[in-house]
């Protein structure tokens, strides 16, 4: 399947808004096998950054945040993996390890 770059920009319109007002959450330890599954038993929640109500910048390719204000470090260590999560609280729409591109 090949989407046109209309589609393209649609899917990541639709990730924004699902990130729109939520969180950006860093742990320690191994990522869970799966996107939505909860943190494993020896991940440790370092911080968890609020993420602005709107996007800066949105294209095909990928989006960008800024903005971002200033929170209170958790806990000590050093991030491994983060999940980005809905404005919800509950609601994960992606994750990945820190320092991927």
């Amino acid at each position: 399947m090949r989407l046109s770059k209309v589609a393209e920009k649609a899917q990541v319109q639709a990730t924004v808004d699902l990130l729109c007002g939520g969180s950006l959450r860093l742990y320690t330890g191994d990522a869970p096998d799966m996107v939505g599954k909860g943190p494993k038993a020896d991940a440790t929640l370092i911080v968890q950054l609020p993420i602005p109500d709107k996007a800066a910048d949105v294209s095909p390719d990928d989006f960008l945040f800024t903005g971002f204000s200033t929170t209170e470090v958790l806990a000590r260590g050093e991030p491994a993996w983060y999940q980005a999560v809905a404005k919800d609280g509950k609601t994960v729409v992606l994750d990945g390890t820190v320092g991927d591109p």
